[in-house]
């Protein structure tokens, strides 16, 4: 009986924990839309080191843009990255497109087509857009590469240097 008692005291703590962030990271939201980027910025700010996903996709948001930050194409990545690392589809089409354009990063077809098919598979229309638009620019080897560095990338749970371009 008593451990039943702990276990939902621990699961009640952990709901309204969740609801907490929930609630901090729609404040910083609502605060983004009506521009008040410094006050999203205080919102996100401890979900980023929390590890919240959404809060690092929209930090990348505000370093790529200079929102509330100076604009940091090489951060904007680094947040992104984050994200898409748990699974954040915002994360890894932004990823995508990063080194589809070259911003903050080497631009690297192999790499982008890798972070579109990601974002495709979680459902990003515009991540299935970019894996045809970036195909058209890929060469039979080039594809080879891409298909490789996602097998790569997926055995490593989309962490670490297995989804990185290869050298």
């Amino acid at each position: 009986m008593r451990k039943l008692f702990v276990i939902i005291c621990i699961t009640l703590l952990l709901y309204l924990a969740k609801s907490e962030s929930s609630a901090d990271f729609q404040r910083g939201l609502e605060a983004y839309y009506k521009k008040d980027y410094e006050r999203a910025l205080s919102e996100w700010k401890p979900l980023v080191k929390a590890g919240t996903a959404r809060a690092q996709y929209y930090m990348g948001i505000l370093y790529e843009h200079g929102h509330g930050v100076e604009k940091n194409l090489q951060n904007a990545v680094y947040f992104y990255r984050l994200a898409a690392e748990q699974g954040d589809v915002g994360g890894q089409y932004s990823m995508a497109m990063a080194y589809m354009r070259g911003d903050g990063v080497k631009r690297d077809y192999v790499v982008a087509h890798m972070w579109a098919k990601v974002a495709a598979s979680n459902g990003s229309k515009g991540g299935a857009k970019l894996v045809s638009w970036v195909l058209n620019r890929m060469s039979k080897t080039d594809l080879k590469n891409a298909k490789s560095l996602l097998r790569e990338c997926k055995l490593a749970r989309f962490k670490g240097r297995a989804c990185l371009p290869q050298k």
